[in-house]
């Protein structure tokens, strides 16, 4: 039988000795398979943070509610020339299994597609302000799940228009689950049971951020697959953050409700900016009303944040002497516990006169696939409505009448500009539009009451996919700079797997459920380990310190 490795005696100090000894009961092959990954994870770290968790007591402390900051015109052409002159990046973060799915509007495009289709139409309406748009990075973070599905679906889709060396695709790391003893668990007898550690991931990839130092990147536009409503690289938001000279920003919504699951930033007076997840926020703090009857806690962040990639860079480089104090809600009969970083995780660390918080309208900016379809919010059939009653809104600013749902292609306009030149010289009579205009710039109707087929998430691998297993090259030229090219490809990014998990960071503890059981070991004793079966996930949040 083979030696344990001196690398994991860290393990025997960190409570995990039950799974030193059950390595030693397998055979050579299987003991190489579990070492081999057990010797990517700091155990010391992960023990750390779950000892912090146990020992947190919650309460929400005082604070004050944030000011959001207002947009003014004058911002935008900020904007424009930032983006032109090639200095923001667009990291879109794929971790739910929605990328392909096709949320049944009239033309069938996936959410990449129309995500490309609009970064594209970014593109060409700076062109026409500013003359010239260098092509806007766009680095997609995957999981093990969805990473070679995604980079064959852009090969074989030609990029959806955009050039192939602006796509940057990142397979973020993985860390293991714990059970609530804080013992590592297995998802069969010889596999360890992990999962990804969320878009937080991005701040500490000392080698990304690097490389995007070396293209010439200042200002990262953070955002979330499922959101269908996300303005990509919005240039009035990028210029009120140069303008107010900003580290750090958010966008927001009116809450529909006090207990709409959406997140809240605050200033806690002994703390500073703190994100409070829906669950850590107490009821009276939620349901609590201003003088005028309005919820003091309205303004609800919704996936996106503006990072300036110098204090990406900050973080990253200090992120050893940085804990997020967090705490943990407890939930009826969880059974695993998950480390997770998100977008958030950043905002502690922010002064508060670096942070700016802007609100935006819901119908414009905000439609989520949060839920399944036989829910009433947030689904693939809510997304798709306000996907389409954003189009007629449009359309009905132009003076256009119309009691169909219709689509306007993205690659038709960014955000609803210029759509009165392209329909003018097709449409004639504004009370009548056609079913189909122009094939590749065109707007689709279709009937009212027409049935759809909504479809669950996971069920797009099927049809959408093509299977073959192929690495995307992310390079990056620019016009006329030999020299500049040869620095990224010494880099040798082809494949960008940066290891986190030796480094201390922040972790956020996300709660499962999970079915336990039993197996017998190769001595025939009965082991305890909890086996993961099925997972259904859950909502609630949950911090450490």
């Amino acid at each position: 039988m083979k030696k344990i490795s001196p690398s994991l005696l860290d393990y025997q100090s960190a409570g995990q000795g039950y799974l030193l000894k059950y390595i030693q009961t397998l055979n050579e092959e299987e003991q190489n398979k579990i070492i081999q990954k057990l010797q990517k994870y700091d155990i010391k770290q992960l023990s750390q943070t779950y000892q912090q968790y146990k020992s947190k007591i919650v309460q929400m402390k005082p604070y004050e509610k944030i000011r959001c900051l207002e947009f003014d015109e004058k911002d935008q052409e900020i904007g424009y020339t930032t983006i032109a002159e090639g200095k923001l990046a667009i990291v879109l973060s794929a971790q739910q299994n929605i990328s392909l799915l096709d949320i049944q509007l009239p033309s069938h495009k996936c959410l990449l597609q129309l995500y490309c289709e609009r970064i594209w139409s970014l593109q060409n309406l700076i062109k026409q302000h500013c003359g010239k748009c260098l092509p806007i990075l766009i680095f997609i973070m995957t999981t093990n799940i969805n990473h070679d599905m995604i980079t064959s679906f852009f090969s074989e889709k030609k990029h959806f228009g955009l050039q192939e060396d602006q796509i940057f695709v990142i397979q973020q790391d993985q860390l293991p689950l714990f059970n609530l003893e804080g013992q590592i668990l297995f998802s069969n007898q010889f596999q360890i049971f992990d999962e990804c550690i969320g878009n937080g991931y991005i701040y500490l990839n000392q080698s990304v951020l690097d490389t995007m130092k070396l293209m010439g990147i200042t200002i990262l536009h953070l955002c979330s697959i499922e959101n269908v409503l996300c303005k990509f690289g919005d240039p009035i938001w990028i210029g009120a953050f140069i303008k107010n000279q900003l580290y750090l920003s958010a966008k927001c919504v009116q809450k529909r409700s006090f207990d709409e699951n959406l997140g809240i930033i605050i200033n806690q007076f002994d703390q500073g900016l703190q994100y409070k997840e829906y669950d850590e926020i107490t009821y009276n703090d939620l349901f609590k009303r201003d003088q005028n009857g309005c919820l003091s806690n309205s303004d609800g962040v919704i996936g996106q944040i503006l990072c300036s990639l110098d204090y990406a860079l900050e973080l990253c480089c200090n992120y050893k002497k940085y804990i997020l104090s967090k705490s943990i809600k407890s939930i009826s009969q969880p059974n695993a516990l998950k480390f997770e970083l998100t977008y958030y995780v950043a905002i502690p660390y922010c002064p508060i006169q670096l942070f700016g918080l802007f609100r935006v309208k819901r119908e414009d900016e905000y439609a989520p696939i949060l839920n399944p379809s036989n829910q009433s919010k947030d689904t693939i059939h809510t997304a798709r409505q306000a996907y389409m009653q954003r189009d007629q809104k449009w359309m009905s600013q132009l003076g256009f009448e119309i009691n169909q749902e219709f689509e306007i292609s993205p690659k038709l306009t960014y955000f609803g500009e210029g759509l009165e030149e392209a329909i003018k010289m097709q449409i004639k009579n504004k009370q009548q539009i056609p079913l189909i205009l122009h094939s590749d710039k065109q707007i689709r109707t279709v009937r009212m009451n027409s049935v759809h087929n909504y479809t669950m998430i996971n069920q797009f691998y099927i049809d959408n996919v093509n299977f073959q297993k192929k690495s995307n090259i992310i390079q990056r030229s620019k016009e006329n700079n030999l020299k500049f090219i040869q620095q990224i490809i010494n880099l040798n990014i082809k494949y960008i797997k940066f290891l986190i998990t030796k480094n201390e960071h922040s972790l956020k503890f996300k709660s499962y459920q999970i079915t336990n059981f039993h197996f017998n070991n190769h001595s025939n004793q009965q082991s305890k380990f909890s086996i993961v079966k099925q997972i259904k996930y859950r909502s609630i949040t949950k911090s450490i310190n």
